[in-house]
């Protein structure tokens, strides 16, 4: 593959191929420096088709870390503040990877080679750290932090991945063109900067952020805040978040896919991309029939099914039924069942809920009341709440699961987040966690007193989940006295 690539460079520049690969960049990529210098991509670490590649490489015979710029109108503006923001850290003594080359290719492309440091990302941390583990991993972020700030620099993208954990324990600062310079730092900037690097986790609740600010507030006595307005401030962070990751999903990014055809829209997310996930966005109902499949639930609004893929993977698929001509109609304009099951599948996984992996969706455009639409998810061999919960006696794994409900209820409420269908099938316990099903109804309110109307139904609905069974009484009591 990449000696087609390169074979074409007579007929079309690399540069120009390079654009139109889209995230099918061959391997290994070389680059010409001059006569007898170049440059080989061995590893793709982050692509962002049309503008930039970043690439674990070789150059003069070392291991080294290659940025290029490939964007048609802008690939030398992004090129300078990335050289100008990795030049101001090193020269204000912020731990960065010093730049080893800043040149353009015989291709014309703008590249910046810096030394491959060993170690991983702080959010790829993150994602298997425990509690303590990741308060130690925020004070270390924020010693950072400081350090950035009695430099008098704020940097823009504070996201986890931002920030490298070398092998020896140091932390390095990454993408040094979101980095500027402030002759005179406010304190409203630098709590705001402060309050977005706490806002990358939905699991830095109020007690958190308030202990990592009075750290903060010590190291920098001159910048002085309630813990109040701090956490305001925190959770307008966290909001936007939520607000700038549910358009994304719902277009061509890093994470999605997304292909629109004359009647029909999907969405895939890319590691889920394999030919069996293909025949089914082409003909859903002919690899339904011909697939190793199980009916799970059969209603007058959607069927679901465990479907087992070629590969021995097992997916949920739930089939959304037409309603009507007048149905849809009436509910013209709105987003469909299967697509708000998609978005909150997302948001959900995003702010650490767990939910199934969304893979998939598939909408006809327009439906006519005729066409069906389809939301897949992974499969979660779990047991329902109804089933969890009724069982002789309390066990101690039990009051474990009860209690997190209670987190789990508060955490959606906080985020003005409705369910809209509580009852205790929707509820899968597994591993000692809580995952939460059938999200089509799930809604994120802007007005307090919409949550709190929406609220009072889920929880209302939640209750009599422990209305059955004698079994259930304890229960009742429980969640009775806390929610």
């Amino acid at each position: 593959m990449a000696k087609n690539f390169k074979q074409d460079t007579d007929k079309q520049s690399l540069l120009t191929q390079l654009r139109i690969a889209g995230y099918q960049i061959p391997l290994p990529l070389q680059l010409s420096l001059t006569e007898d210098t170049v440059l080989i991509c061995h590893q793709i670490l982050r692509l962002v088709p049309k503008k930039r590649i970043v690439c674990k490489g070789s150059y003069a015979g070392k291991t080294v870390l290659i940025k290029l710029f490939i964007h048609k109108k802008r690939a030398k503006i992004h090129w300078k503040r990335e050289y100008a923001g990795a030049t101001l850290l090193q020269k204000k003594h912020i731990l960065t990877p010093r730049i080893l080359l800043a040149t353009q290719t015989k291709e014309d492309i703008y590249v910046l080679v810096f030394p491959f440091i060993e170690g991983n990302n702080i959010a790829t941390l993150w994602q298997t750290a425990k509690n303590k583990q990741r308060e130690q991993l925020l004070f270390k972020m924020l010693n950072v932090l400081v350090s950035h700030h009695k430099a008098g620099i704020v940097h823009q993208d504070l996201h986890y991945a931002n920030f490298l954990q070398a092998e020896d324990g140091n932390i390095y600062t990454l993408d040094g063109e979101e980095a500027i310079y402030k002759k005179k730092l406010s304190s409203k900037k630098a709590f705001s900067n402060l309050a977005l690097l706490l806002a990358q986790s939905f699991t830095v609740d109020r007690d958190m952020s308030e202990k990592l600010l009075k750290q903060y507030q010590k190291k920098m006595p001159e910048k002085q805040i309630t813990c109040a307005h701090f956490w305001h401030i925190v959770y307008a962070h966290q909001q936007q978040r939520i607000v700038e990751y549910k358009k994304k999903i719902q277009r061509t990014c890093t994470e999605v896919q997304y292909e629109r055809k004359k009647n029909q829209q999907y969405w895939y997310r890319r590691e889920w991309e394999s030919p069996f996930l293909m025949q089914f966005m082409s003909h859903p109902e002919s690899t339904l029939r011909q697939a190793k499949t199980q009916l799970l639930k059969k209603g007058n609004t959607c069927t679901v099914f465990k479907l087992t893929t070629e590969t021995g993977q097992e997916w949920v698929v739930k089939r959304y039924n037409p309603k009507g001509k007048g149905y849809e109609l009436l509910h013209k304009g709105q987003i469909s069942r299967a697509k708000r099951s998609w978005i909150y599948a997302h948001i959900l996984h995003f702010m650490g809920i767990s939910t199934p992996k969304p893979i998939a969706l598939m909408e006809h455009t327009p439906q006519w009341g005729q066409q069906c639409n389809y939301f897949i998810s992974s499969y979660i061999p779990g047991v329902s709440a109804w089933e969890y919960f009724c069982q002789e006696g309390i066990s101690s794994e039990q009051q474990k699961i009860a209690e997190h409900f209670l987190l789990l209820f508060a955490t959606l409420y906080q985020y003005k987040i409705s369910h809209g269908d509580m009852k205790g099938s929707n509820f899968l316990c597994y591993q000692g966690d809580i995952y939460l099903l059938d999200l089509d109804a799930m809604q994120q309110h802007r007005l307090s007193r919409n949550l709190d109307k929406r609220w009072t139904k889920d929880t209302q609905r939640f209750l009599r989940n422990w209305q059955k069974k004698a079994c259930y009484t304890p229960w009742l009591t429980f969640f009775s006295k806390h929610l």
